[in-house]
């Protein structure tokens, strides 16, 4: 599992597992969480304002709405944001909106990615 993204949330690791959409604590099997499905954005990877990394930093925190935390949680919402990195990565750079869906549910859950002196933010899509 060692080259899939692993973060750590609340002091424990996460192994995210984008081809089975679920994240689970390293170690324990049987401890996993559904992720949603990412959607496909809106323009092309290779179209200039495909340019957004993810990547939280000093200069643009990451943050999650309380709305979102209460839906998905913040296992759930880190597990997200390491799959949008991986694929900002693979394409070197992807939309500044990402929209995230609960199979289950049909709960949405939004990223996005400010610019300069801004943030990203996990929202649901009525908080924006």
């Amino acid at each position: 599992m060692s080259h899939f993204p692993v973060v750590a949330v609340n002091g424990t690791a996460y192994v995210v597992n984008p081809g089975r959409r679920i994240i689970q604590e390293e170690g324990a099997p049987d401890n996993c969480l559904p992720l949603p499905e990412l959607k496909p954005q809106e323009i092309e990877f290779d179209h200039p304002q495909s340019c957004c990394r993810f990547h939280p930093d000093a200069s643009k925190p990451f943050v999650a709405t309380p709305g979102a935390i209460d839906r998905f949680g913040d296992v759930v919402i880190c597990g997200c944001l390491a799959l949008l990195q991986q694929l900002a990565e693979t394409h070197a750079g992807i939309d500044s909106l990402q929209a995230f869906v609960d199979s289950a549910s049909g709960a949405k859950l939004w990223f996005i990615e400010d610019g300069e002196g801004g943030a990203i933010t996990a929202l649901l899509p009525d908080e924006y």
